[in-house]
């Protein structure tokens, strides 16, 4: 590592320390820190699912899914759309304790007509056949995430629909396209294309 890049990281530090305080004060006034995830995960920012549901009418027929939902931020923004519910499914029910209780403090601010979050294992636990919108931020890879995918391809088959599908930070963005199910219909990149993390890809399932 040369010297520029050692005082580059060192100044991106505090940087990023005052970012993250500010992000609160803004979108998180009064609740507990959605960004300390445990250690191996990550929030998502706070603006990705605006991004992922730009031109996108979001009615009162719609349903959110928020796979990996953590400390409740993805579900929070969700909630403040007009969405009939918003589900997020989380395997820690530690951090769907923490999730709830921000939601509880957020109530005021909540316009969907249901927020509520499931403990379960994304690999087996059946999808309501009403979810129009999932969303992902990369919360596993490999067996996991195509056993995932499995699921969501099964409550289409059970009912099929229009689905609308959130990957921020896509690494396994093929998986979804190998099933057939889904095309790729808008990508919304950061500035710095090399920032895998801030990418986002939007697929659809047609009815």
């Amino acid at each position: 590592m040369s010297a520029l890049t050692g005082a580059k990281r060192a100044l991106a530090r505090p940087y990023r320390g005052v970012q993250r305080r500010l992000e609160r004060l803004v979108f998180e006034p009064g609740l507990e820190d959605t960004n300390a995830e445990p250690p191996g995960r990550a929030a998502s920012g706070f603006l990705f699912l605006r991004r992922g549901l730009r031109g996108c009418r979001v009615g009162p027929e719609d349903v959110l899914l928020d796979y990996g939902s953590g400390k409740g931020r993805v579900l929070l923004q969700a909630a403040r759309y007009p969405f009939a519910r918003v589900i997020g499914l989380e395997l820690d029910d530690s951090l769907g304790d923490v999730a709830r209780r921000n939601l509880e403090r957020a109530r005021g601010r909540v316009r969907a007509g249901s927020v509520e979050i499931v403990t379960a294992d994304a690999t087996t636990w059946q999808v309501p056949d009403d979810v129009t919108y999932v969303y992902m931020f990369n919360p596993f890879g490999g067996d996991v995430f195509r056993a995932t995918i499995a699921r969501l391809v099964e409550s289409l088959d059970r009912r099929p629909r229009r689905l609308t599908l959130i990957y921020a930070n896509p690494r396994w963005a093929p998986e979804i396209l190998a099933t057939g199910r889904f095309e790729r219909v808008r990508v919304s990149r950061w500035p710095r294309p090399d920032i895998h993390l801030q990418r986002i890809e939007i697929f659809r399932a047609a009815a």
